[in-house]
Formats: C-alpha cells, sequence, structure tokens
C-alpha cells in the first residue's frame, strides 16, 4: 500500500437537496466538508437515509450538488472519470457475459484486444477468489461469487479511487466478514484510496483508517475519527479492548449512547 501523504480527494462544502412532486426542497446534506489521503481507507457511517449514499453519487460523479465543489487529484470533478470506480449495493452484472466477460468488458470498451484483456481478466478474476469461476454466468454464481465479479470489473480499470455503497450488505454475515477481509487484501495490493459507506460499526472499525460520521438528514459533518489499530486486521480483534472503545465512541458519536 502506498504511503499516505497528500489528499487526493477534497470535498468543500456540500450542499444538496432534492425537489419532490410538489416542487417542495428536500435538504439531504448540509455543508459537508471533509478530505480522503491518496491510499486511504475511508468509512462514512450515519443514520440510515442521512444522506451517505448521495454522497458518494456526488465523488463519482454521478450527481451534482446545490452548492460545494469536489477536487479529485488537483482538478475540480465535473462528472464521471474512468480513474474513479464504483461498487453499488448490487453488482448489475450482465446475465448473457460470464464471469471473465463481465471482466473484460471495461477493455473492451476501451478497445484492448480481446486476449490481451482476457489474460489481465484472469489475472483479476485470480486476484477477487474467482479462480475456476472465470466461465460461469452470473445465473450460475451464489451472491458472494457475484459479488467477486463486481470489483473484478471496477479493478481492472486500474481505478485511482473505489467508492463502496455496502456492497456486501445484502449477503449473510458470514460471507459478509470474509468479503470484508478479502476487501482489505484487495486495497493492500493495489494501493488506491477507498470511500466506503455503511451502516454497521463493527466492519468500521476493522477496515477503516478514519471514519467521518454524519449526523441525522441533513446531513451534517459530525466528527471524523481515526482508527490506529495495527495491520493487517481481521475479526480476532472483536474483542480487545481498544476495538470495543472505538465502536463505543462511534456509538457515542451516532447517538446510540448517551
Amino acid at each position: 500500500m502506498k504511503e499516505k501523504t497528500k489528499p487526493l480527494l477534497r470535498v468543500g462544502g456540500l450542499y444538496h437537496q432534492f425537489v419532490n412532486q410538489n416542487d417542495e426542497a428536500l435538504p439531504v446534506l448540509e455543508g459537508i466538508s471533509f478530505q480522503a489521503l491518496d491510499g486511504e481507507f475511508l468509512v462514512v457511517i450515519g443514520p440510515s437515509g442521512c444522506g451517505k449514499s448521495t454522497v458518494l453519487r456526488i465523488l463519482g460523479g454521478l450527481l451534482r450538488p446545490t452548492h460545494g465543489k469536489v477536487w479529485f487529484a488537483g482538478e475540480r470533478l465535473r462528472g464521471p472519470r474512468t480513474d474513479i470506480g464504483f461498487l453499488f449495493q448490487q453488482p448489475n452484472l450482465m446475465p448473457w457475459r460470464t464471469a471473465l466477460h463481465n471482466t473484460t468488458l471495461p477493455l473492451g470498451v476501451r478497445g484492448v484486444p480481446k486476449k490481451e484483456a482476457e489474460e489481465q481478466a484472469l489475472e483479476i478474476c485470480r486476484q477477487v477468489g474467482l479462480e475456476g469461476f472465470e466461465k460461469a454466468y452470473p445465473s450460475q454464481l451464489s451472491g458472494g461469487m457475484k459479488q467477486r465479479v463486481a470489483p473484478a470489473w471496477v479493478l481492472i480499470r486500474r481505478p485511482k479511487m473505489l467508492l463502496l455503497d455496502e456492497p456486501f450488505a445484502a449477503l449473510d454475515a458470514m460471507t459478509r466478514e470474509r468479503l470484508n477481509l478479502e476487501l482489505l487484501q484487495l486495497w493492500r495490493h493495489y494501493g488506491h484510496t477507498v470511500v466506503m459507506v455503511t451502516h454497521s460499526i463493527t466492519e468500521t472499525v476493522v477496515l477503516a483508517d478514519r471514519v467521518l460520521i454524519l449526523s441525522p438528514r441533513p446531513a451534517r459533518s459530525r466528527q471524523e475519527l481515526e482508527i490506529t489499530l495495527p495491520r493487517p486486521r481481521s475479526f480476532s480483534l472483536l474483542e480487545s479492548p481498544d476495538f470495543i472503545a472505538y465502536e463505543r465512541a462511534i456509538r457515542k458519536a451516532v447517538g446510540l449512547l448517551g
């Protein structure tokens, strides 16, 4: 993993509102500012419905904020970029393409020759745990295996930053823990910056270098907390006093403790 030294992402004064069918403004974000360092794993957590996914969509260039600015790699972000990867809650795979050919799709769009694209995809599939399933179609894959294809599709583009919108939320607890640990391995291998949204406090402490805690909607930056637990991490840390202290601090910040 790269040394975390300078900001790759800077967010300044994000305000956003939606307009309902009655032309009434619905404030969602109110003055959020933060940054993510190059190579950092940043987790955004807050109450359900507070606007976390809206923040990610803005960071991915998929939504223009009502007010505020985002800078990525020193440039003003004005729309989607190929060096920003986005993993959604559902993998959204093409059912008529195998795992391998779902993975090669971004390279095909860029005109990479088929043989070269498949060679790169085979390596990525191996790294995300799809070895032996490259020729399987989405209908032949379990939920956990489908969720491995999505990061393969994103990682083959070699992004500088990954945006994760609770990509494992629909999975059972054991599969989710296993994929979180595999996610950490991929992050260490590639060294990209990660910004992840989650509702899980335990997941947050296992994964994060730093936590951005949001208030209820309209979301404001309530607190930032650095997680200094040693790496590499695993779920064996759950019973350690330091881990429990971090969980308690986050619960207090989101209002779950008095």
